[in-house]
């Protein structure tokens, strides 16, 4: 019985919150079609519902949004989460907005901090490693720039329903709108966490996988049995279509590390179907020789789609099981290793998967280091 719906604007989103549930032993299923049916996960605990909103225009947006919860709604399922981006880019404004008006609740808690990565949010501003959000990288970002820092700005700019900004020990809500929450430590989100599961309000909430981390705990999600982690192959392609300028810093480390790299042209990145994502056919047999000529050494493939869209995108190149997604564990924040599930179940193959713009410019070579270190 699904005990937890959550939504997600991504792939990458979607894995890295379903994660949290998912590490604490809550049987969790992440999903790839918006139109998927409950009926296909009756036996997982959390299900996960990447929705793919976050390009869309926001009145689309918000009606895809809209219509998942409306589905929860008539399955009964209690708690729904609306998951948003940890550096507040995408529709946020509208789809939570979709979510209020869909759940027929009053209010609606929001906690957009991720303190775990240095993402925090004081007073009602978010920051990203200290700086105000929209003057941070992403606030650059040349095909979703966040343009306020100021989060009630934010929705307001996509969304009419009253915004309260409140700290994390205020009390639980007690009128209309959304209620923005600061937090600048785990412990902040987990206070205000306790508040609002003591009063009963945590029917509907949304946030990043910061607050994701605390769910467990607050909704009796938390199992002894948790699985452990699994052994990965010292092999690894990298397949990346990030444009921001800490994913491309960790390319060029990459490379210097001796990652085989391979580019593709612009004309390459405009093409359309799959090709224009995960590269060419001449791209695919020089990054399986680079594999096979050093066994542990990585390969990196520069791609045309952007982030959690890219990650979605390659998980559709596998026909038999492009649906759904278990997760398994995470190596450490916004990093999401995940085994794709057959339409049969069968668990077949292990593909992380990385999150928002994060990690120090060796990161890539890390990975690969656990990897090797782990045959």
């Amino acid at each position: 019985m699904i005990t937890l719906l959550i939504v997600a604007d991504d792939f990458t989103g979607a894995l890295d919150t379903g994660v949290q549930l998912a590490s604490c032993g809550a049987h969790t299923r992440v999903v790839t079609d918006p139109a998927f049916s409950f009926g296909g996960a009756s036996e997982a605990e959390v299900l996960v519902i990447d929705a793919e909103t976050r390009h869309l225009p926001p009145a689309q947006a918000a009606a895809v949004v809209e219509k998942i919860v409306r589905q929860a709604v008539a399955q009964k399922v209690p708690y729904i989460y609306k998951e948003t981006d940890s550096a507040l880019r995408g529709n946020i404004g509208a789809e939570l907005g979709a979510l209020l008006r869909a759940s027929g609740e009053q209010a609606l808690p929001f906690l957009p901090a991720y303190p775990q990565i240095g993402r925090c949010t004081r007073e009602g501003v978010h920051y990203i490693d200290g700086q105000p959000v929209a003057q941070s990288v992403f606030g650059i970002d040349p095909f979703e720039p966040v343009r306020h820092s100021r989060v009630a700005d934010l929705i307001g700019a996509q969304c009419g329903v009253p915004v309260h900004c409140v700290g994390a020990d205020a009390p639980a809500p007690a009128g209309q709108g959304i209620y923005v929450y600061d937090a600048a430590c785990l412990e902040d989100l987990e206070r205000a966490g306790r508040t609002l599961a003591a009063a009963g309000r945590l029917h509907i909430s949304a946030g990043c996988a910061g607050f994701g981390a605390v769910l467990p705990g607050l909704l009796g999600l938390c199992r002894p049995d948790a699985r452990p982690r699994p052994k990965l192959d010292p092999r690894l392609l990298v397949v990346c279509g990030s444009v921001n300028p800490i994913t491309v810093a960790q390319l060029d480390a990459a490379e210097r590390a001796g990652f085989a790299r391979l580019r593709l042209t612009p004309r390459q990145k405009l093409q359309p179907g799959p090709g224009h994502f995960a590269a060419d056919r001449r791209g695919y047999p020089a990054a399986k020789y680079a594999l096979r000529r050093r066994p542990g050494a990585g390969a990196g493939v520069r791609a045309g789609k952007r982030g959690g869209a890219g990650a979605v995108h390659l998980q559709r190149l596998y026909p038999a099981y492009h649906h759904q997604v278990r997760r398994v564990w995470a190596a450490e924040p916004a990093h999401r290793p995940g085994r794709a599930a057959g339409r049969t179940g069968r668990l077949t193959t292990t593909r992380p998967t990385a999150a928002g713009g994060f990690g120090a410019a060796q990161w890539l070579h890390d990975r690969l280091d656990e990897r090797t270190m782990e045959r």
